[in-house]
C-alpha cells in the first residue's frame, strides 16, 4: 500500500517539480516552502522520485 505525499508545490506530469528547484540559495526556497505547505513537504524530481523536506529537526 502506497501512502500519500507530504503537501508541496504543485507538481507537473513525468517531470515533478524539475523547474521549481532552486539552483542556488536552496535553503531560502526550501524555507518557503516550509512556511507555505508546513514544516514536512515534498517535491519531486524526474521519473516519480519523492523527495521529503524536513522544516525542523
Amino acid at each position: 500500500m502506497l501512502f500519500p505525499l507530504p503537501p508541496g508545490p504543485p507538481k507537473f506530469p513525468i517531470i515533478g517539480n524539475f523547474f521549481d528547484m532552486p539552483t542556488e540559495k536552496e535553503w531560502l526556497t526550501f524555507a518557503q516552502w516550509g512556511e507555505k505547505y508546513g514544516k514536512l513537504s515534498s517535491v519531486t524530481g524526474k521519473r516519480a522520485s519523492a523527495f521529503i523536506l524536513l522544516g525542523s529537526f
